[in-house]
Protein backbone atom coordinates (compact mmCIF):
# COMPACT_ATOMS: atom_id res chain seq x y z
CA UNK A 1 0.00 0.00 0.00
CA UNK A 2 1.16 3.33 -0.83
CA UNK A 3 -0.68 6.58 -1.51
CA UNK A 4 1.70 7.58 -4.83
CA UNK A 5 0.26 5.62 -7.55
CA UNK A 6 4.23 5.85 -9.34
CA UNK A 7 5.41 3.45 -6.31
CA UNK A 8 2.47 1.32 -6.85
CA UNK A 9 3.21 0.60 -9.99
CA UNK A 10 7.43 0.14 -9.51
CA UNK A 11 6.54 -2.62 -6.84
CA UNK A 12 4.19 -4.29 -9.14
CA UNK A 13 7.10 -4.53 -11.65
CA UNK A 14 9.07 -6.05 -9.58
CA UNK A 15 6.22 -8.20 -8.25
CA UNK A 16 5.82 -9.59 -11.95
CA UNK A 17 9.51 -9.80 -12.59
CA UNK A 18 10.49 -11.80 -9.87
CA UNK A 19 6.91 -14.06 -10.46
CA UNK A 20 5.48 -13.25 -6.78
CA UNK A 21 2.43 -15.20 -6.33
CA UNK A 22 -0.34 -14.40 -4.00
CA UNK A 23 1.19 -10.16 -3.66
CA UNK A 24 -1.28 -7.68 -4.23
CA UNK A 25 -0.63 -4.35 -4.29
CA UNK A 26 -3.33 -0.44 -3.19
CA UNK A 27 -3.09 2.35 -3.84
CA UNK A 28 -4.21 4.47 -1.11
CA UNK A 29 -3.49 6.46 2.17
CA UNK A 30 -4.19 4.13 4.95
CA UNK A 31 -6.47 6.77 7.06
CA UNK A 32 -8.88 6.26 4.19
CA UNK A 33 -8.35 2.75 3.63
CA UNK A 34 -8.38 1.30 7.25
CA UNK A 35 -11.83 2.10 7.22
CA UNK A 36 -13.30 -0.43 4.42
CA UNK A 37 -14.31 -3.53 5.73
CA UNK A 38 -11.95 -5.32 3.13
CA UNK A 39 -9.29 -4.55 4.55
CA UNK A 40 -9.97 -3.64 7.97
CA UNK A 41 -8.64 -5.90 10.43
CA UNK A 42 -7.72 -8.44 7.61
CA UNK A 43 -4.06 -8.86 7.56
CA UNK A 44 -2.03 -11.64 10.04
CA UNK A 45 1.23 -9.18 9.40
CA UNK A 46 1.40 -5.64 8.38
CA UNK A 47 4.96 -4.32 7.81
CA UNK A 48 6.28 -0.87 7.88
CA UNK A 49 9.29 0.83 6.31
CA UNK A 50 9.90 3.84 9.03
CA UNK A 51 8.14 6.83 7.02
CA UNK A 52 6.80 8.06 10.32
CA UNK A 53 7.19 8.14 13.53
CA UNK A 54 6.49 5.28 16.03
CA UNK A 55 3.13 6.38 17.49
CA UNK A 56 1.95 7.95 14.10
CA UNK A 57 3.31 4.72 12.26
CA UNK A 58 1.00 2.51 14.70
CA UNK A 59 -1.78 4.21 14.62
CA UNK A 60 -2.07 4.21 10.72
CA UNK A 61 -0.91 -0.08 10.72
CA UNK A 62 -3.05 -1.14 13.83
CA UNK A 63 -6.62 -0.46 12.07
CA UNK A 64 -5.28 -3.12 9.81
CA UNK A 65 -3.73 -6.41 12.17
CA UNK A 66 -6.35 -8.81 13.35
CA UNK A 67 -6.55 -9.33 16.53
CA UNK A 68 -3.30 -11.78 17.44
CA UNK A 69 -1.61 -10.02 14.56
CA UNK A 70 1.57 -8.70 14.31
CA UNK A 71 3.30 -5.16 13.22
CA UNK A 72 6.61 -5.28 11.78
CA UNK A 73 8.68 -1.52 11.95
CA UNK A 74 11.86 -1.19 10.17
CA UNK A 75 13.76 1.36 12.46
CA UNK A 76 17.15 2.56 13.56
CA UNK A 77 18.39 1.85 17.09
CA UNK A 78 19.06 5.22 18.34
CA UNK A 79 15.05 5.59 18.84
CA UNK A 80 14.74 5.98 22.75
CA UNK A 81 12.89 9.15 22.66
CA UNK A 82 10.41 7.99 19.80
CA UNK A 83 9.88 4.62 22.44
CA UNK A 84 9.09 7.00 24.45
CA UNK A 85 6.68 9.04 22.90
CA UNK A 86 4.60 6.33 21.40
CA UNK A 87 3.70 4.43 24.92
CA UNK A 88 0.08 6.13 25.12
CA UNK A 89 -0.34 4.73 21.41
CA UNK A 90 0.76 1.72 22.28
CA UNK A 91 -1.44 1.74 25.08
CA UNK A 92 -4.45 2.86 23.62
CA UNK A 93 -4.02 0.99 19.92
CA UNK A 94 -3.34 -2.21 22.23
CA UNK A 95 -0.01 -3.22 20.90
CA UNK A 96 2.27 -4.84 22.43
CA UNK A 97 6.08 -4.28 21.75
CA UNK A 98 7.75 -8.20 22.04
CA UNK A 99 11.27 -8.49 21.59
CA UNK A 100 12.86 -6.36 18.96
CA UNK A 101 15.05 -8.42 15.94
CA UNK A 102 18.35 -6.70 15.30
CA UNK A 103 20.40 -6.93 11.92
CA UNK A 104 23.39 -5.63 10.38
CA UNK A 105 23.48 -4.50 6.92
CA UNK A 106 26.99 -5.10 6.12
CA UNK A 107 29.56 -3.09 4.96
CA UNK A 108 29.46 0.53 6.38
CA UNK A 109 25.27 0.46 6.52
CA UNK A 110 25.43 -0.27 10.18
CA UNK A 111 22.73 -2.20 12.21
CA UNK A 112 19.05 -1.67 12.28
CA UNK A 113 16.09 -3.45 13.86
CA UNK A 114 12.67 -4.61 13.64
CA UNK A 115 10.08 -3.33 16.13
CA UNK A 116 7.43 -5.79 16.47
CA UNK A 117 4.58 -5.47 18.20
CA UNK A 118 1.44 -8.10 18.75
CA UNK A 119 -2.57 -6.25 18.17
CA UNK A 120 -4.04 -7.57 21.93
CA UNK A 121 -7.45 -6.10 20.80
CA UNK A 122 -9.70 -4.51 18.12
CA UNK A 123 -8.79 -0.90 17.10
CA UNK A 124 -11.46 1.79 18.56
CA UNK A 125 -13.48 2.49 15.46
CA UNK A 126 -12.25 6.61 15.71
CA UNK A 127 -8.35 5.33 14.60
CA UNK A 128 -7.29 5.93 12.37
CA UNK A 129 -8.13 9.71 12.37
CA UNK A 130 -8.62 11.83 9.17
CA UNK A 131 -6.20 11.98 6.83
CA UNK A 132 -3.09 13.93 8.00
CA UNK A 133 -4.39 14.22 11.95
CA UNK A 134 -1.95 11.31 13.11
CA UNK A 135 1.04 13.49 11.78
CA UNK A 136 -0.01 16.82 12.51
CA UNK A 137 -1.65 15.62 16.63
CA UNK A 138 0.14 12.53 17.45
CA UNK A 139 -0.78 10.74 20.12
CA UNK A 140 1.52 11.21 23.19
Amino acid sequence: MDSVQKKVAAVQRIIDALKIPNASLVCGRSEELARQSVHREQYDIVLCRGFAALNVLLELAAPFVKVGGHILCWKSLKIEQELQDSLLARSELSCQMEKPYEYDLGGTWGRRQILIFRKRAKTSAKYPREVGEPKKNPLL
